[in-house]
């Protein structure tokens, strides 16, 4: 069946013109010239052998015709040219239903072995829907089951999985992730949750401080010499005379400052008992107990210390603002104290050291927090990557989801995948029989077109013209049979009582249209090919009614009702099994509303086309599957509309007579006025607009110019007019005799 025709470079249709969305029965409706006939050309060229046909088509298309299955049989004005006005005789139409008893009981064991094979057919058909539904249903199972993993990502708001409506896509998605490298295989529901949350659940923001490191090392530096210096036992001179005293009593420290505050002074009053009893010999015995090594060390101690408590002071302030804009688990501000403690236990230790030099004392130094330190910064830093890398990560983990969905669905997938190669089998073996069956039909076929060769009989479809012409009233001539050879006959028209052999060239165009449908009828229920027999039809029929009158108008519609009359058993298909595609152009207005009549039993596939023409490029519009064409007046309206918006000169005889027979039409209708003229009376003579709508009425009055002298020059300004000022003229007479009418038909 043809499913697509493309017009390309041929007559009218410049432009490619695609035509889609054909179905069995397809009416075309155009006025004259519209292209109709070119597509209808198109088809029957398609027919011909590759030597036979025109070049002028090469650029168009017929897509899904194949001339083994199908033969297409064209009617048109060319149709009675080939087989009447070129041919005087007409080739024998093959009804096929007469022969002697033994050839007919042959024919009919050879159409029982087809029954029997159609009942294999059927079978066979029966059984490979039944696999089919089965591997169907399976997969819908793999589909849901494969889709209801989903379900555990409902609560992932904030990343949109792909395919959320079907199925089959997501399952075509998932199968391509497979197979899985095997970090995908350790996937777990929980990792991902994890992974979401810290995504779209935490609130983060750029952190643009961290614990600097240089305060760490430098405290290291200064540590390093703290430490030796309080692991050293720092000693006095032991020689000195008043060393033994004041190392007995344990005041080397309220000694050590005493002397401190004399040396700052200038006084020499001793700071103990404010006598004058300090001399020069006390002050250089003081001297040498506190000796030079000793005062040397004590210092250094003194200065580290100040240094040390500086900058461990200047790493608390960095902590403490590290601590205002992160503090995860309260890690910042813990790391904070313990650092506060430590210089305060630290503090104690040189105040002990400084007081009791000769002590070993333990010093804690702050590498110990190194680990803590490197965490928060580490935190921090990872905060801010994740703040970068948010769109990187949000697509991996997006990734990662549809590789779990992956790893959750393989096994089902596996399971369809070796049923599906199970049930390939089992379909192998049925298409191998069913193909077997197929050529044992072909075979018994072929059988019975040979036996009906010897049967062929055209007596029947002959009785038929003869019978639908008589009933019709050409009763004064009928086909008859002028010889038969090698079993195809040979008939010509015959006058009653006339020896005259060209009758067809004296009849009526009417007659001629009329005789030449009647033979194409019988030619599609029969054959004048034996060949074609074994093909489906594809009937192809080009305004049949030309110059017929309306009673043989209908009983063409009739015949071609029967053509395309829908099965009983199938309101889709043809009744006649040989008719596989109908194709009906016209431009009668009543012949189209008649023939494709919804309520007539023909086939309930059908398709409506317009076919139009403008600037001279025809196009074809597809129009559902029910008739859009109404009237005439309809038409008029709809053509008057196309033209307004050309607004070209060419077209405004064609714009001036539409409007003519538009008025006239309804003028007539409402029954305005004794005078056509009443429909402008209200008009002021000294419009500009009155000549040309004075015109137009002239035009309706059957060109008539008598009703006034310059009636003519005004028709012939028409040609010239702006067409913007004939459609005002129009409107104005509207206005004058139906407004609301003419605002419903040109909206």
């Amino acid at each position: 069946m043809i499913h697509k025709i493309e017009l390309k470079r041929v007559n009218t249709f410049e432009n490619l013109v695609e035509v889609t969305d054909l179905s069995k029965v397809n009416f075309f409706f155009g006025s004259n010239g519209s292209g109709k006939s070119t597509l209808a050309k198109l088809l029957h060229n398609e027919s011909l052998s590759s030597f036979e046909k025109d070049k002028k088509f090469e650029h168009c298309k017929v897509l899904g015709y194949d001339s083994h299955r199908d033969e297409i049989i064209v009617f048109d004005e060319k149709y009675v040219e080939r087989n009447f006005i070129s041919n005087t005789e007409l080739s024998g139409v093959f009804t096929l239903n007469e022969g002697n008893k033994d050839i007919d009981d042959k024919i009919e064991a050879k159409q029982k072995e087809i029954k029997k094979l159609d009942s294999y057919f059927e079978i066979l058909a029966s059984r490979e829907k039944k696999i089919k539904k089965a591997l169907n249903d399976k997969l819908d199972d793999l589909k849901k089951n494969c889709w209801w993993e989903r379900n555990s990502f409902d609560t992932f708001y904030e990343i949109e999985l792909e395919y959320s409506r079907s199925k089959d896509n997501h399952l075509k998605n998932v199968k391509d992730y497979l197979p899985l490298d095997a970090a995908s295989k350790k996937l777990t529901l929980e990792n991902l949750s994890s992974r979401y949350k810290d995504l779209f659940e935490v609130k983060r923001k750029k952190i643009e401080v961290k614990i600097s490191s240089q305060f760490c090392e430098k405290l290291k530096e200064i540590e390093n010499e703290i430490i030796p210096l309080m692991e050293e036992v720092i000693t006095t001179n032991k020689e000195v005379d008043i060393a033994e005293l004041i190392e007995s009593l344990g005041i080397r420290k309220w000694v050590e400052e005493g002397r401190n505050y004399i040396l700052e002074g200038k006084e020499n009053i001793c700071p103990f008992c404010q006598s004058e009893t300090y001399d020069d010999n006390l002050k250089q015995r003081f001297e040498e107990y506190f000796n030079k090594t000793y005062q040397e060390k004590i210092d250094k101690l003194k200065s580290l210390k100040e240094t040390y408590i500086s900058t461990f002071k200047l790493l608390l302030e960095n902590v403490n603002e590290v601590s205002k804009v992160y503090n995860k688990d309260n890690k910042t501000t813990d790391f904070h104290k313990e650092c506060s403690d430590l210089l305060a236990d630290n503090i104690k230790k040189f105040e002990r050291k400084l007081g009791y030099s000769n002590e070993i004392i333990e010093f804690f130094d702050v590498s110990n927090f190194n680990p803590e330190l490197e965490i928060i910064n580490d935190e921090i830093e990872e905060n801010n990557e994740k703040i970068v890398d948010f769109q990187k990560n949000k697509e991996q983990l997006v990734e990662d989801v549809w590789n779990y969905l992956a790893k959750e669905s393989e096994n089902y997938i596996t399971e369809y995948d070796n049923y599906e190669k199970r049930i390939i089998v089992l379909l192998n073996k049925l298409h191998s029989l069913t193909s077997h069956f197929e050529q044992s039909e072909k075979t018994i076929k072929e059988e019975i077109e040979e036996l009906k060769l010897l049967t062929v009989s055209t007596d029947e479809a002959v009785k038929a013209i003869n019978g639908i012409l008589k009933s019709c009233g050409f009763d004064n001539f009928t086909i008859e049979e002028k010889e038969s050879s090698n079993n195809i006959s040979r008939y010509i028209l015959k006058r009653q009582n006339s020896t005259e052999t060209e009758v067809f060239k004296t009849l009526s165009e009417g007659e001629k249209n009329f005789i030449a449908f009647l033979y194409f009828y019988q030619l599609v229920l029969g054959t004048k090919d034996k060949d074609s027999e074994l093909r489906k039809r594809i009937i192809v029929i080009d305004d049949p009614v030309s110059s017929l009158d309306s009673q043989v108008l209908f009983v063409v519609s009739t015949l071609i009702h029967s053509l395309i009359k829908y099965s009983a058993t199938d309101r889709n298909q043809f009744e006649n099994p040989n008719i596989n595609q109908v194709f009906i152009l016209s431009h009668n207005l009543y012949f189209y509303k008649e023939v494709s009549f919804k309520q007539r039993p023909i086939c309930k596939k059908k398709a409506h086309f317009s076919v139009s023409k403008h600037n001279s490029k025809s196009g074809i519009e597809y129009k559902g599957d029910e008739t859009f064409v109404h009237n005439d007046y309809m038409l008029l309206w709809k053509s008057i509309k196309v033209l307004k918006d050309s607004n070209d000169k060419v077209f405004n005889i064609t714009i001036g007579n539409s409007m003519r027979r538009i008025i006239e039409s309804y003028v007539n209708f409402i029954g305005l006025g004794k005078s056509h003229w009443d429909s402008i009376k209200n008009l002021d003579v000294t419009d500009p607009i009155y000549p040309i709508c004075s015109a137009l009425i002239s035009e309706i009055n059957d060109v008539s110019h008598k009703s006034l002298p310059f009636d003519d020059l005004y028709y012939q300004r028409i040609v010239n007019e702006e067409p913007d000022k004939l459609f005002t003229a129009f409107e104005m007479i509207f206005k004058n005799i139906g407004e609301e009418h003419y605002k419903m038909m040109m909206n």
